[in-house]
């Protein structure tokens, strides 16, 4: 079962959580924070946005479970962040 926690600053937290065999699961909205680059699932926005729509996904069970690859997913929010930047 993931380990779930969301602070401000949680770097070294989330570094022994996962050095530890845990799961972590964050939501953040940078998704260059050392929190984000090493929990085991990222969820990348606004914490009550985010906790709603995947309250959303487990309740209805629209998503297979299966592997995570957290960096694409990092990946994919800095490109969305850099489109969005360069279109102003």
């Amino acid at each position: 079962m993931p380990t779930w926690f969301w602070s401000p600053r949680g770097g070294d937290r989330c570094e022994a959580l996962v050095a530890a065999g845990k799961e972590v699961l964050v939501i953040d909205l940078n998704p260059l924070s050392r929190t984000s680059m090493t929990a085991t699932v990222t969820i990348v926005g606004e914490v009550s946005r985010a906790s709603s729509k995947l309250l959303d996904q487990v309740i209805t069970g629209e998503r297979e479970s299966g592997y995570w690859d957290n960096a694409a997913a990092l990946n994919a929010a800095l490109d969305i962040i850099s489109d969005a930047s360069v279109d102003a």
